[in-house]
Order: structure tokens, then sequence, then C-alpha cells
């Protein structure tokens, strides 16, 4: 048995439903919006917001070895999400995490 290689950031398993190509995961983030926003939209609470975006951001997370090494040796690891952002400009809040602390 042979394991995908790497073709490109994220590609080793292009095609597939959910891959994690970053064209895949910018139209999962899109759709995943208009269908929540369409069922069930946030209240007018900052919370309500973060919740949803942080269930989008969750959901296009890459783990470690999910698109393998880089087999061409450009000193790579592999792709994942090695950190995230939330920022709401009108009121200057502004969170990070990183892949090894998930906390903002």
């Amino acid at each position: 048995n042979e394991v995908p290689k790497v073709m490109g950031h994220g590609f080793n398993t292009f095609g597939l439903p959910g891959d994690p190509s970053p064209p895949s995961r910018f139209v999962k983030m899109f759709f995943e919006r208009q269908i929540a926003l369409t069922n069930s939209p946030p209240k007018k609470k900052v919370e309500d917001w973060l919740t949803l975006v942080q269930g989008i951001l969750n959901s296009i997370f890459i783990i470690k070895g999910l698109t393998g090494p880089d087999t061409l040796g450009h000193y790579v690891e592999g792709d994942h999400t090695a950190w995230a952002t939330l920022r709401i400009p009108k009121t200057g809040f502004y969170a990070v995490r990183t892949y090894e602390n998930m906390r903002w």
C-alpha cells in the first residue's frame, strides 16, 4: 500500500470530497457560511458570530501529516494549519491561535 505523495500543498488528496487544497477549503468556507447564515443567522451578540467563525475555521483545519512530507526536499514539513486569527475591526478585537495551542 502506498500513501498519496505531495504534489503541491494540499493536492495529494485532490478531488476527494473535502480535500485540503486551498481552493477547496475556500469554497467549503464560503458555502458553510452561506448555509449557516441562511438556516440559523447569528443574533446581534458578538459571541454568536465568534462561534460561527470558529466552527467554520475548525472545519478546514489541516492536521500535520495529512498532506504528507515534502518528498522533493524543499524544507517543508508538510502543509498544516499553523495558526488562525479572528478580528473584529469595529471593536478592536483580535485573537490568534496556533497549531500547538488552540485557545484564542
